[in-house]
This record gives C-alpha cells, structure tokens and sequence, in this order.
C-alpha cells in the first residue's frame, strides 16, 4: 500500500484541518527528536572510536601489521585487513566499501562512456 491508497485507508483524508496540524507537528517533533538521538550516538561512537585501543585483539592486529599503538578504530580496520588478507570476502568487500569504491556507485557515473553512447542525443535530435 502506498501513496494516497494509505492515507484514505487510515481515515487521513477525514481528519480535520486542527488534527492533522496536531499530528503533523507531533510528528516533526518525533523526528527532531529521532534526529538528536542518532547524532548523539554518532558523536559517541566518534568518541569511543578514536581512543587507545586497549584490547588484546585489536593490539595483536595492530602489531601485526607493524604498528604499534593506535585508536580503536585503527585497530578494527586492522583486523579487517588481516581478514581480507586472509581471503575473508565479506571483510575485503567491507574495505572496499569504506574506500568508497563501491562497483554501483562507480558505475553509474561512466555507463555512457562504457557504451560508446557518448553524444547520442546529439545524432538523434539531428
């Protein structure tokens, strides 16, 4: 269900003008609220993301891969570059994605080029 179907099947289209702008200002406000709420725990988890890594684990994959020390979000990246390393696809395509090299993205912006449509439009409008 969808579009206009949903709002005449929940009675939408019968409420009067005061109860929709009570709704939909209730409604911004859940949003506002949602919107803090996941800003907060991005805040958060920046904060907890780049203190020393203290875990033996992420330690190990640091070292391994000749550091030292380094932020527990070094150390998570570590860990998934041992595993891609190892042949652990899931952890290369996570790389990869957070690389921004994502196969989608890339090629979206050269499908014309790949083609050989280049110019097209012109050959048809003449």
């Amino acid at each position: 269900m969808a579009g206009i179907d949903n709002i005449r099947d929940n009675s939408f289209d019968r409420l009067s003008e005061e109860e929709r702008k009570r709704r939909a200002r209730n409604g911004g406000k859940a949003s506002a609220e949602a919107r803090k709420r996941k800003r907060l725990m991005e805040q958060e988890a920046d904060i907890l993301l780049s203190r020393k890594c203290t875990t033996k684990a992420g330690k190990a994959a640091l070292e391994e891969l000749g550091l030292k020390t380094g932020s527990n979000q070094m150390a998570m990246i570590a860990q998934q570059v041992k595993k891609a390393v190892e042949g652990d696809m899931s952890a290369l395509n996570w790389l990869r994605d957070i690389l921004g090299e994502k196969p989608a993205e890339k090629m979206d912006s050269s499908i014309k080029t790949v083609f050989g449509f280049e110019g097209i439009d012109d050959e048809i409008s003449g």
